[in-house]
């Protein structure tokens, strides 16, 4: 549109038909542009709103960080030597030497770049986890204690791309101080942007922001000019505080809310996760947009949004499994993210995301409203997605 309306000059200026603009269709491309059209478009730059989007977009774009081990060819080797992967497998999930040999290999192989050649070493880890996972009742906690036994019971295993400690006090001293985080979900590279949207909140570092041509924090940098604050005070400021009106009084009336849609507290209840699920995604949902649309979620979109609990194995597993399983899982994260979208956008709830777009620095404000929406609403936090646990519930 900016070259359109004053870089191309001339007869070609008249000629040439800008591209869409927010929610505005494009001018047929057969002839010019009426004058109305184009005082929209001005108008519309003059008062730098931020375009909406498309969030199959932001959900389809180019992927990010694709290791060669984890290409499509490595994925061909590896499903062509599946036997001899799951034989592997199979004696590094009830072997702890094998175990932690398969471990040492995958690490040596991350700080090598992960490269092809040594593809062999990641398809043998990858599915001793999945089989050791399935050998622990498919539960995380007891897969990482048995990690955790494989290398001794002391303080601190190997697992994924990096080490895990345990104790107290040394989780509470990373978590008091500055992380250089990175995109990565336990321990592994996060595979985005299908899986994970990029800059979510646990991938951004809490520290002073690095200067790019040096590597270096600048001296009079603090962590109040990083992008992981402006993310998380935006968040406070329009969802969680004083922007988002009536947030404490929604909070304070939720059980008035419950009654009022019909929930009876029912201890026959408590054992059952997708009524629980529901009712979390609805209470969640009401007090943080409530003061936009006070409706009762349809029993349609709650089933949508409880999906963020219901595909949590999905977004553990590394690129190189995602796609070992032909993208069958990142398939319905997407679709997820997507009808996600599609229920703020249906309920009109754009503004507090394009509010906050608008409020954060510029160098760290979003293309699109759906762009920040789409991040927000995955990790920081997680709104309208239920915990884990049914006591939690």
């Amino acid at each position: 549109l900016r070259r359109w309306l004053g870089a191309e000059g001339g007869r070609n200026r008249r000629t040439r038909t800008p591209p869409p603009l927010f929610d505005m269709p494009a001018a047929p491309s057969s002839k010019p542009p009426t004058k109305q059209y184009v005082s929209l478009a001005r108008n519309l730059r003059k008062t730098d709103q931020t375009p909406w989007g498309s969030i199959e977009e932001v959900v389809n774009a180019p992927l990010i960080g694709v290791t060669p081990d984890s290409s499509w060819v490595s994925v061909i080797g590896m499903w062509f030597l599946l036997v001899l992967n799951l034989l592997q497998a199979f004696l590094g999930a009830t072997i702890a030497p094998v175990y932690r040999h398969y471990a040492t290999w995958s690490m040596i192989a991350y700080n090598c770049g992960r490269p092809l050649i040594l593809a062999f070493t990641w398809w043998r880890y990858v599915l001793t986890g999945i089989v050791a996972l399935l050998w622990q009742s498919g539960s995380r906690l007891n897969l990482f204690l048995w990690q955790w036994r494989n290398y001794g019971s002391g303080d601190w295993f190997y697992q994924g791309e990096g080490i895990w400690c345990w104790r107290y006090t040394q989780v509470i001293n990373i978590l008091t101080q500055q992380q250089q985080r990175k995109a990565a979900f336990g321990c592994n590279a996060a595979p985005m942007p299908d899986i994970f949207p990029p800059s979510i909140l646990i991938f951004l570092p809490n520290a002073p922001p690095i200067d790019p041509h040096t590597g270096l924090a600048s001296p009079d940098a603090n962590v109040h000019q990083s992008e992981w604050w402006a993310i998380r005070s935006g968040v406070k400021r329009h969802f969680l505080g004083p922007s988002n009106t009536g947030y404490n009084e929604r909070m304070a009336g939720l059980k008035a809310y419950l009654r009022a849609n019909g929930v009876k507290a029912d201890d026959s209840k408590l054992t059952d996760v997708n009524y629980l699920n529901g009712l979390v995604v609805r209470c969640v949902f009401y007090v943080i947009f409530g003061g936009i649309t006070p409706a009762w979620l349809s029993d349609e979109d709650v089933s949508t949004l409880t999906n963020w609990r219901g595909y949590a194995l999905y977004f553990i597993l590394p690129r190189l499994l995602q796609r070992f399983v032909f993208n069958t899982f990142s398939k319905k994260v997407k679709q997820l993210r997507v009808d996600q979208a599609h229920i703020i956008d249906r309920l009109g709830l754009r503004q507090p995301f394009i509010a906050m777009n608008k409020e954060l620095p510029p160098e760290y404000q979003r293309t699109t409203g759906v762009e920040l929406m789409d991040q927000v609403r995955r990790f920081s936090p997680r709104i309208g997605a239920p915990p884990p646990g049914p006591s939690n519930r």
